[in-house]
């Protein structure tokens, strides 16, 4: 039977990831089922703040060491600097908003980024069905994790979580997007759009094609999707869906070319560059 899938925002919320915290809709006789493929928090006692001010540290101590004058060093942990920056943004939009300026302001970073990915819903992948494959429902979420990993390196994972103590197994990732190769500031900072851009999804001024939708549909359309005939030998069910008079095999073929033309871009702008030197 073909499954559908998923992969939606979810609320940051690492207790009730890690099971340190239980939602009613949890069933703890059935959470020793659950397992964590990616754990950079646990070290710093799932403090996020505490993990990201440690990471980012060599950052700011790189800077620093380019700065000849004392007043230009960054001296405050990543977080603060980031909160400082944050403040800034709110306080501009807020002008704007009360001078009636119609300028859009950069919204605030967050530290990271949660969502949930699944296949099937309780009625076609239940926990509790008898007919679900179970390991082979675990060994999936692994495997999408891994590859996930792989392919975008920016993307960086600070969890994840596999849960069946639910209705529908289902995965939660943590998410870190950290750009790199920053030309001023911080040679390293966490910037969705930078990290999306450099792992393939450049800004587009289409409204709506925003480069986390593309980065979403194509983990959906690629990764998600291969996993899913690869491991479980089923199909995607598209029914519902925004693309669903669409055949997966159409837009598995669109995700792929669309890879192959970001290559040849990345390759065109590389010896661009090569010949400006």
């Amino acid at each position: 039977m073909a499954k559908t899938i998923s992969m939606s925002v979810g609320r940051v919320a690492i207790m009730h990831d890690i099971r340190a915290e239980y939602s009613a809709n949890v069933d703890p006789t059935r959470t020793h089922n659950n397992e964590i493929f990616v754990d950079r928090l646990k070290a710093f006692n799932y403090d996020i703040e505490a993990y990201t001010n440690n990471r980012f540290q060599h950052a700011i101590d790189t800077y620093n060491a380019k700065q000849r004058r004392e007043d230009r060093k960054k001296n405050k942990p990543y977080t603060e600097l980031l909160a400082e920056e944050n403040a800034k943004l709110l306080a501009k939009a807020e002008y704007n908003r009360e001078h009636g300026i119609n300028t859009s302001v950069r919204k605030p970073t967050k530290l990271a980024h949660e969502y949930v990915l699944q296949i099937g819903d309780k009625n076609t992948n239940g926990a509790l069905d008898p007919n679900t494959d179970m390991k082979a429902n675990r060994e999936y979420a692994r495997q999408v994790v891994e590859e996930i990993q792989r392919k975008y390196p920016h993307a960086n994972i600070l969890l994840a979580t596999y849960h069946a103590d639910e209705a529908t197994p289902h995965l939660h990732l943590l998410i870190q997007f950290v750009g790199d190769d920053y030309k001023q500031g911080l040679p390293e900072q966490i910037s969705m759009s930078k990290a999306l851009e450099q792992d393939g999804f450049e800004r587009s001024q289409n409204r709506g094609n925003y480069a986390i939708n593309r980065f979403v549909e194509d983990i959906k359309d690629t990764i998600m999707t291969d996993k899913l005939m690869e491991i479980m030998h089923e199909e995607r069910d598209i029914i519902g869906e925004h693309r669903k008079h669409e055949a997966t095999a159409i837009f598995r073929e669109k995700a792929r070319a669309e890879e192959k033309h970001l290559k040849e871009v990345g390759a065109f702008q590389m010896q661009k560059l090569q010949v400006a030197r």
